[in-house]
């Protein structure tokens, strides 16, 4: 078999490059400071910009001898300099009727606004009118209506029967037509595989 020579458009523009060879970590050499178990002196740049400084704590001031005053306490706020206590003012009773007082026991009289504007007015109770003599039709209703005179009624019409074909016997033989499909496309002989 002939080996297939030619090149896709994925091929032209993702071109394989050389691999290179992986770069090794550095490491550092046999006894420098920074193998397993070794020491040294390391300065950041933290420590060398903002240098460790000490200072005296300072002591709390107390006084050398300070007693509670036992004394009342003779002192004014503003609360008390803006609103002073009036001692002197009377007490206001509250106002109360006389004991000799008696309920009233009969009817109100008294006149409103809207009672004197619309005065009480006597009117007479409707009686509801009632036919002297109604005799109840027992005959047919006679009448028609809108209804009835724009939709009229036919009767009873018979009913449309299904149109059906007449029995004749099943084709047995081997559909010979073709299709539009077959039309277009038509059959290729497989042949030999590239």
């Amino acid at each position: 078999e002939t080996p297939f020579e030619g090149s896709t458009t994925a091929q032209a523009d993702f071109r394989p490059y050389d691999r290179q060879a992986r770069a090794q970590p550095i490491r550092p050499v046999e006894g420098g400071a920074y193998q397993k178990g070794a020491t040294g002196e390391y300065v950041t740049m933290s420590q060398s910009e903002f240098t460790a400084k000490t200072s005296e704590r300072a002591q709390p001031i107390k006084h050398d001898s300070q007693t509670l005053p036992t004394g009342q306490m003779e002192s004014h706020s503003t609360y008390r300099d803006g609103f002073p206590a009036n001692t002197g003012v009377e007490r206001v009773k509250p106002i109360k009727h006389a004991a000799a007082m008696q309920k009233e026991t009969g009817p109100m009289q008294f006149s409103t606004t809207s009672g004197d504007s619309f005065g009480d007015k006597k009117v007479e109770r409707a009686q509801p009118f009632k036919p002297e003599h109604h005799a109840m039709n027992s005959g047919p209703f006679e009448g028609h209506s809108t209804a009835h005179d724009s939709y009229p009624s036919y009767g009873q019409q018979t009913r449309v029967q299904a149109i059906r074909p007449t029995e004749r016997p099943r084709e047995t033989k081997p559909f010979e037509g073709g299709t539009t499909t077959q039309a277009s496309f038509p059959g290729w002989a497989p042949g030999e595989r590239f």
